[in-house]
């Protein structure tokens, strides 16, 4: 369910689903231990956007985000967050059969498995991280995960500005070259990078995905994609730009563009409001 609802709205590029405390209560705990700067911002209750879909967010007693129930016309469905401590052990959405279980090392997400919730067979994928020695992400590595074995699919390298802001994230595999490139960021925003993550394998996996977006203090305003198969020129497949109304660090409403140069007809926009209490 969320993955259809969020084909409409997140490949549109929607941000910043932001989460959270208010500034004068108790904040929730990092995602990763030792990542006491972390701030998720106000709390955000529910996003209503324009094409009639609605989210509203549910935290446990301590501020953790526990669910998002997502709906759209006579259409619903929930993520749900499971956690162990103060680190996510688990995601799932509620209608699905598979859900991504989260590993650490270090102090920080090692790798995450998606497999079936009810281990009837051998399936699914695995996201490997590896890290710089100041927290960034350097790599990411994508397996599949069959009857065969585990193989390597793709691989993710990642650039940063000297000001440490991810720049480029470049994905090689499949006689493929797919970049993401972030062009422009927004003012500095808090937000909760759990409401970004799509527990399925979807685009933008590179950037979307919680060791990249833990770290970013800012949302990425124009992401362009290049692709490039085997010897023939690299052509732009999709930008997804933003448009934001933030005040104090909060994010009020954003209208995300998304542009498919190759496909017109797909190009769309959508906007979405943001209630808090």
């Amino acid at each position: 369910m969320k993955r259809n609802i969020m084909l409409l709205v997140f490949f549109c590029g929607l941000l910043s689903f932001l989460q959270s405390c208010r500034k004068n209560e108790g904040q929730p705990g990092p995602l990763t231990p030792g990542d006491n700067a972390v701030n998720y911002g106000e709390m955000v209750r529910a996003i209503q956007w324009d094409n009639g879909l609605r989210a509203s967010m549910l935290y446990d007693a301590d501020s953790t985000l526990s669910r998002i129930r997502y709906s759209f016309r006579n259409v619903a469905g929930s993520t749900v967050i499971e956690w162990e401590g103060k680190r996510v052990k688990s995601m799932y959405e509620d209608e699905s059969r598979n859900k991504n279980t989260y590993y650490y090392a270090d102090g920080r997400i090692s790798h995450f498995i998606n497999s079936p919730r009810q281990a009837t067979s051998a399936g699914g994928y695995k996201m490997e991280f590896d890290y710089k020695s100041n927290g960034q992400l350097a790599k990411l590595r994508y397996f599949v995960i069959n009857e065969a074995g585990t193989n390597l699919k793709t691989e993710t390298v990642y650039e940063y500005s000297s000001s440490g802001d991810l720049m480029k994230a470049t994905t090689t595999g499949d006689n493929s070259i797919v970049t993401h490139t972030i062009e422009q960021y927004s003012a500095p925003v808090d937000f909760n990078p759990l409401i970004f993550i799509e527990v399925g394998l979807y685009e933008n996996y590179t950037v979307f995905n919680l060791p990249v977006m833990t770290r970013m203090k800012k949302y990425p305003l124009r992401i362009v994609r290049t692709v490039q198969i085997g010897n023939e020129a690299a052509y732009i497949d999709k930008i997804d730009e933003h448009i934001c109304e933030i005040s104090n660090r909060r994010l009020n409403k954003i209208k995300s563009t998304i542009t498919v140069p190759k496909m017109p007809q797909y190009s769309k926009s959508v906007t979405g409001v943001f209630e808090y209490d």
